[in-house]
């Protein structure tokens, strides 16, 4: 029996035996010399392949085995790259989410018939908004909330796309008063003053020009937590900076927390 054949009944017998971790551990410690066992039966090693990808060991086999749990290993690691343009053409959905989530084939995924991956895309590349609304045809329910999501993520939206979109009918029962108050800001020029003023302090004295450089999603967060401030109490600077990078109330109220009452004045102990 010839060396090749030799060490793949052996690691065929660690493939058999072996839990994932003594296999990362030997993998890493170079004590696999031959990864065929795992190759040749993908569906029965795919744990075992995971690791591969995520340790870049033999990328390039890996990404002919077309399995998605690894490719989006493959895709997370920045490897096997040259694949990426047939898996954005020809992927699944999932597959062209993940590329389009890190950033990948852009130019590509912008045309994806999946709504999803297009508005990934234009989240990352804010210049494929108008291609993203053009898309949407006449703005049926689902389009008017993927652009309604968009525009609310961008810190300066394109002022004549936002203002095309707030000409669009709105889905019964939602609403775009935060957009339209931010087109209102961006539309207002600011006076000698507040061109010294820092967005919290416009924010402090009720100042609308304090949402030109917030996103939508921001400006609901900071309005959200500001309504969840125990009576007296007002948001920092602090609390101001970091609550306008949030997208969503379930962290701000994970955030706002830090305002609860200590434990002992709530049970008067």
């Amino acid at each position: 029996m010839d060396e090749k054949a030799t060490s793949y009944l052996v690691e065929l017998g660690h493939a058999q035996n072996d839990t994932r971790y003594e296999f990362m551990r030997r993998m890493r410690a170079g004590e696999i010399t031959n990864y065929e066992p795992y190759l040749q039966n993908p569906k029965t090693y795919i744990n075992y392949l995971i690791v591969m990808a995520i340790e870049s060991v033999q990328t390039e086999t890996l990404a002919k085995l077309h399995e998605p749990l690894v490719m989006r290993e493959l895709i997370a690691n920045g490897t096997a790259k040259d694949h990426y343009p047939t898996w954005a053409k020809e992927g699944t959905r999932d597959i062209q989410y993940t590329l389009a989530i890190h950033g990948y084939c852009s130019d590509i995924l912008i045309h994806s018939k999946h709504r999803g991956v297009r508005l990934q895309v234009a989240k990352n590349y804010p210049e494929y908004t108008e291609l993203m609304m053009d898309y949407a045809g006449d703005m049926a329910r689902d389009e008017w909330y993927a652009i309604h999501e968009l525009l609310m993520s961008q810190n300066h939206p394109e002022l004549r796309l936002l203002k095309r979109f707030l000409k669009y009918k709105k889905p019964s029962g939602s609403n775009y008063r935060i957009l339209k108050s931010k087109y209102k800001a961006v539309l207002t020029q600011p006076n000698v003053i507040e061109k010294t003023m820092t967005d919290y302090q416009l924010f402090q004295a009720g100042n609308v020009l304090w949402k030109r450089n917030v996103a939508g999603c921001g400006i609901h967060c900071i309005q959200y937590a500001k309504k969840k401030l125990p009576e007296g109490m007002t948001l920092t600077e602090e609390d101001f900076d970091y609550l306008k990078g949030m997208d969503n109330t379930w962290d701000v109220d994970n955030y706002m927390t830090k305002y609860d009452e200590p434990i002992e004045c709530v049970s008067g102990i």
